[in-house]
């Protein structure tokens, strides 16, 4: 091989890793360039949520006594945020003049960006109040994975996926409901009961069941563009990456439900003493 031709091959090829590198930045930073302010002001309002809650419920809703932590705002903030983005995605998916549906890769509409910027404002908030508070690595992963997805959704890509995965939210306000009667000292109410049974139900049935369905479908999507090549395949890796993360969690959220439903005392049977 002459010397010329080896550094002109060389040159080449630096000059595709530089382009592809251009294009994967160029992709992660546009929802960013369009949505990056309204994204910050979702941010802001679910904060200003939590702030603004805790002088409003505190007369009726007691702080947890057994936590160093006042979790009473961010509960409520998630609480908001699930009935807010899963209302947004049924009016999204509910929108046929949008041709989501039948382009479900690259279609957009402005109810489905509505919906993913109201989110991933929640999100990026939710990050913060992981760190802050030391969740723990659960919640931290399935705040940066909501975030990545839902950002990069914007892009156009996927989005009327992303708007079935937000329904996974349906789950959310009856572990938050529970939790607040809880601090109300109402453990043994019949709402309390009714709440713990409807989140292990719904949180079966769209975080297992349909997720399981939706991630099959948003798999099946990404090998087919990944191998057209038409959008960057290390941030469709992270997608493949982040949704058997999320999946995984589910799935291991769902043994501890179940696990924890097991070892509840049974009630003693009519007749026989204790």
């Amino acid at each position: 091989l002459h010397p010329r031709c080896f550094f002109s091959t060389t040159k080449n090829i630096k000059i595709e890793v530089m382009a592809v590198e251009k294009d994967i930045l160029e992709t992660l930073m546009h929802p960013w360039r369009e949505h990056g302010v309204n994204i910050l002001i979702a941010a802001g309002s679910w904060t200003l949520v939590q702030l603004l809650c805790i002088p409003l419920i505190q007369r009726f809703i007691p702080r947890d006594p057994k936590s160093k932590e006042d979790d009473r705002g961010i509960r409520v903030s998630g609480l908001l945020h699930a009935v807010t983005a899963c209302t947004l995605a049924f009016y999204a998916l509910l929108e046929h003049e949008s041709g989501l549906a039948e382009n479900r890769v690259t279609g957009r509409s402005d109810r489905a960006t509505l919906a993913l910027i109201v989110s991933c404002g929640y999100f990026l908030w939710d990050l913060a109040i992981v760190l802050v508070f030391n969740q723990g690595i659960g919640f931290l992963i399935h705040a940066i994975g909501c975030l990545y997805v839902y950002a990069n959704c914007l892009y156009p890509f996927l989005q009327f996926y992303a708007l079935l995965f937000l329904l996974f939210e349906l789950s959310t306000p009856f572990i938050h409901l529970r939790t607040l009667l809880g601090y109300m000292g109402h453990e043994k109410s019949l709402l309390h009961r009714v709440c713990e049974v409807a989140f292990a139900l719904v949180f079966f049935i769209v975080r297992i069941v349909l997720g399981g369905y939706v991630s099959y479908h948003w798999w099946g999507e990404l090998l087919e563009h990944w191998h057209l090549n038409t959008h960057p395949r290390v941030i469709m890796f992270f997608y493949f990456a982040i949704n058997l993360a999320l999946q995984s969690l589910n799935l291991f959220w769902f043994y501890l439900i179940v696990r924890k439903a097991l070892r509840a005392p049974r009630p003693p049977k009519p007749g026989k003493s204790e």
